[in-house]
C-alpha cells in the first residue's frame, strides 16, 4: 500500500537516528521509500525544511504535504516559505492535487511542537508493525495516510456530469425557439470549454503518473538488487501490484478523456 507516513521527533539528533532506522526498514524490504522530507521547528517556533530529496514527479506528494505543514504551522505570513518549502528540489505539487486531507495536516501540525522534527516518506508498506517497533525505539509518533486515486474518480465523475450536461442542452436546443437557441448555445460553449480544460488536465495528470510510475519501478529494481535473496520474493510482488495498480489508474482516466472527446465532437 502506497502511503504518506509522517514520524514526530522531540529532537533533530532524536530524528536522525529515526532516518537511518527508516533505511534500514527499506534496505531490509519492510518497506520502500520513494521519496522524503525533513523538516524542523526550533524553539522559536520557526519550521524550515533541512533536508529533501529531489525526486522530480515522484516528490511531489512529499513536497505539497510538507509546503502545507509549514503555512498552516507558520499561518498566513508562512504560505509563502510553505510554497518555497514545496518547490525545494522540484517537490512542489499543487494542493488541489495532493493526496492528503486537511485533517490528517491538522493533527501532525499540532503534534509538531518546538524543538520538534519530522520526517516524511512516501512509501509502500504493506504491513505496519515493523515500522511501528522501529519508530517507538526512537521515541516518535507516527502518522499514515493511504494514498489513493481519489483524483481520478474525481476526474471520471466531472466528465460524466459534463457529458450529460451537454446532451441535456443539445436536447433543449432542438426544441428551443428562435429567441431562446442562442441563449443555449452560449452554455453548450460553456461546456465544450470546461469540458476541453478538464481534457488537458487528466491528460497533464496521465503523463505525471506516467513519469511517477517509472521512477518507483526503477527505485524498486534498484532495492530489489540490493536486498538479499530472501527478500527479493516480497518485493517482486510489491513491484507487480505497483504495475496493476498504475494500471488501472491509467485506464479510468483514459475512460474519463472518451467521455470528454464525445463533448468536444
Amino acid at each position: 500500500m502506497n502511503k504518506m507516513i509522517i514520524t514526530v521527533f522531540d529532537s533533530e539528533s532524536e530524528a536522525a537516528k529515526g532516518l537511518e532506522a527508516l533505511k534500514g526498514l527499506n534496505n531490509n524490504g519492510d518497506i520502500s521509500i520513494y521519496a522524503e522530507a525533513v523538516l524542523t521547528r526550533n524553539e522559536a517556533g520557526e519550521i524550515a525544511l533541512k533536508q529533501g530529496s529531489d525526486q522530480g514527479p515522484i516528490g511531489t506528494a512529499v513536497g505539497a504535504l510538507s509546503g502545507a505543514l509549514i503555512g498552516m504551522i507558520a499561518g498566513p505570513a508562512g504560505m509563502m516559505a510553505g510554497t518555497i518549502a514545496g518547490m525545494y528540489g522540484g517537490m512542489f505539487y499543487d494542493l488541489d492535487n495532493s493526496v492528503v486531507d486537511t485533517n490528517y495536516i491538522d493533527d501532525i501540525s499540532k503534534s509538531l511542537e518546538e524543538g520538534k522534527t519530522a520526517i516524511i516518506i512516501d512509501a509502500e508498506e504493506e504491513w505496519t508493525a515493523p515500522l511501528d517497533a522501529k519508530m517507538q525505539e526512537v521515541g516518535a509518533t507516527v502518522y499514515r495516510k493511504n494514498k489513493s486515486d481519489i483524483i481520478n474518480d474525481q476526474y471520471q465523475r466531472e466528465a460524466e456530469e459534463l457529458q450529460a450536461e451537454l446532451n441535456e442542452l443539445e436536447n433543449e436546443m432542438k426544441e428551443a425557439n428562435e429567441d431562446m437557441k442562442a441563449s443555449i448555445q452560449k452554455q453548450i460553449d460553456k461546456n465544450k470549454a470546461k469540458s476541453e480544460a478538464l481534457n488537458t488536465k487528466i491528460k497533464a495528470k496521465i503523463d505525471h503518473n506516467k513519469a511517477v510510475r517509472k521512477v518507483k519501478i526503477e527505485k524498486l529494481k534498484s532495492q530489489i538488487s540490493e536486498t538479499h535473496e530472501g527478500n527479493k520474493q516480497k518485493l517482486d510482488k510489491r513491484m507487480d501490484k505497483l504495475k496493476a495498480n498504475h494500471k488501472d489508474s491509467k485506464k479510468r482516466l483514459e475512460k474519463a478523456v472518451k467521455k470528454l472527446k464525445a463533448s468536444l465532437v
